[in-house]
């Protein structure tokens, strides 16, 4: 899952980034607000033996530049609310402001 192109993040700053599924909407937030919806028709993770990724994107040469603090994969979906007390629960600890 990706944010659209007009979701623009700054070099040197610490982002807290959630995406969540249900099977058939995929959500982004950043630091606890909701950023993008997308409708699929496929789930979360592939069946193919494909392994999931962080920092990288769908193409072999993109990856991420920089540092990940923090990674989690939970077998359970999260709600707008749930995901705000995760950030707010983490957000001291990385200096990031309230949401």
């Amino acid at each position: 899952m990706s944010c659209s192109e007009s979701q623009t993040v700054s070099l040197d700053t610490v982002y807290h980034f959630v995406g969540t599924s249900d099977g058939t909407t995929h959500k982004m937030y950043i630091n606890g607000v909701l950023k993008d919806t997308q409708t699929v028709s496929s789930t979360f993770y592939s069946s193919s033996g494909t392994s999931a990724t962080v920092g990288k994107a769908t193409s072999l040469a993109a990856y991420h530049n920089g540092k990940v603090y923090n990674a989690r994969v939970y077998n359970t979906g999260f709600s707008e609310n749930e995901v705000k007390k995760n950030f707010r629960g983490i957000r001291k600890r990385f200096g990031l402001a309230r949401v």
